[in-house]
């Protein structure tokens, strides 16, 4: 099978995550690619992707898996970034002979939040999370809070603002809201579009290993 690295930039971050996928899809069928479909009435591209991404965030860290043999992984990288929308760009392609399942697997995300006035705050922000750090959201009965320290699993200032690795996957820290709740603590109008995902990470040896790392570790034999 084929897993895909991608960029989800530009316009495409306001693409929500199955019309990413039927953006994918469309681009598959444009490329003149038959991939494997799924059995029963109504077959459909077997095409898999990780974890949704709020709307707004940008990334170079997306992948999808797909059932699709006989084709070279640079010539199906390049044929997909010149049929794909703008926005959507193919990086690279690794064959693997078992299913990564990388939407099951993936239990981390790494986010750049590009703001220089954080670089500055990465000593007080450590202090909110020792005190236990509040996330709020809305749902059908209000306003929730939540302490979500136990997921923030890093932070530290870089030259263009603040990194941070959030937990992914089953058990999330939507970036987003993650942002929101540092505009609050510290009176910032940061938004989404200042965010970008960097890297995306599995449950490995009781640490976490990066995604392209992983997925090279079930490279198809050749």
């Amino acid at each position: 099978m084929l897993n895909v690295k991608f960029k989800k930039t530009a316009e495409a971050v306001y693409i929500s995550h199955i019309d990413v996928q039927n953006a994918i899809n469309r681009t598959i069928r444009r490329a003149g690619y038959e991939p494997r479909l799924s059995e029963g009435f109504h077959p459909h591209t077997i095409l898999k992707l990780s974890p949704p991404l709020p709307l707004g965030i940008e990334s170079h860290a997306e992948y999808f898996t797909l059932y699709l043999d006989g084709i070279p992984c640079d010539e199906f990288v390049e044929t997909f970034h010149s049929n794909a929308p703008r926005g959507l760009v193919a990086l690279h392609a690794v064959k693997t002979e078992t299913y990564p399942n990388l939407a099951g697997n993936i239990v981390a995300s790494d986010y750049l939040i590009r703001d220089k006035r954080l670089r500055s705050l990465t000593e007080q922000l450590g202090d909110f999370i020792r005190a236990g750090f509040i996330v709020k959201h809305r749902n059908k009965d209000g306003i929730a809070e939540k302490c979500v320290s136990e997921l923030i699993y890093d932070h530290h200032a870089t030259e263009d603002g603040l990194r941070v690795k959030l937990a992914a996957g089953n058990i999330t820290l939507r970036a987003d809201r993650f942002v929101e709740a540092l505009n609050g603590y510290f009176d910032l109008d940061i938004i989404s579009t200042a965010i970008l995902r960097t890297a995306q990470y599995v449950a490995k040896d009781k640490g976490l290993m990066d995604v392209d790392d992983y997925l090279a570790d079930l490279r198809e034999s050749i």
